[in-house]
């Protein structure tokens, strides 16, 4: 069965973790299912109470919720529609326009020549594994062809698979010895290396980032960076869910 399906068939989502975004609560949404979730972190912004779910905070108005929970109260298509904020093309289009807003701007002030095609620098965190950064990544990069790649270092076969046919530039780590069994110990080095890029000929540097990315100093021209949730391990207490 697919989680769609699971999703649809709930009455409810029961979400009791703290997520910095929280993909679960939305993916529910988006298949018309009201969320009961812990109020604090990222469901504070998606969760429309009253109308896509319910918060909580303790033990005892956890308990009140579910012995009053109606599902006849939502409206399932008024749930997928506010679902829809949060989507990937959502969040292309908005990036779209704001990236042509500020081309626009650029060439208004006379401090770029290029007519029609905006040449953007995309900036990555180093890219070894595939995960929810490096999707978003793939999405940017489709939706402004004409660009190339910036990135501390990055796994030569899992790019070949992921990323084929991208024009990526490294800093200098990807010549340092051990870099899967050394990674922790190199983090200090990433905004070194992001530092040291530099950006000719680009209109627009977008950084993409969940930790040292946006380090990169453009200069003369425009940085916008997309700042995502950090990773866990720079936050989260060891052993912790």
């Amino acid at each position: 069965m697919e989680v769609k399906t699971i999703y649809e068939l709930a009455d409810v989502l029961l979400f009791c973790g703290l997520e910095d975004f929280g993909l679960v609560p939305v993916e529910a949404m988006a298949s018309g299912t009201p969320v009961l979730g812990y109020q604090d972190g990222g469901l504070l912004e998606t969760i429309k109470e009253g109308v896509t779910g319910e918060f909580f905070k303790t033990e005892e108005k956890l308990k009140s919720l579910l012995i009053k929970f109606d599902k006849r109260r939502y409206n399932k298509e008024e749930i997928k529609k506010h679902a829809q904020q949060f989507s990937e093309e959502k969040f292309l289009i908005n990036l779209n326009n704001y990236l042509n807003q500020v081309y626009e701007q650029e060439k208004k002030e006379n401090r770029s020549t290029r007519a029609e095609n905006i040449k953007v620098a995309i900036v990555s965190e180093p890219l070894f594994k595939h995960g929810g950064a490096e999707m978003h990544l793939k999405y940017i990069l489709e939706a402004f062809p004409n660009n190339e790649l910036f990135t501390a270092y990055y796994d030569e076969e899992f790019v070949k698979k992921f990323l084929p046919g991208v024009k990526i530039h490294h800093s200098f780590m990807q010549y340092l010895p051990w870099r899967d069994k050394l990674r922790q110990f190199y983090l200090l080095l990433q905004p070194l290396a992001y530092r040291s890029f530099r950006f000719k000929n680009f209109d627009i540097v977008v950084s993409l980032s969940i930790a040292f990315s946006k380090f990169v100093r453009p200069r003369r021209i425009k940085h916008i960076n997309i700042c995502m949730s950090p990773p866990k391990f720079l936050w989260q207490k060891q052993g912790g869910a």
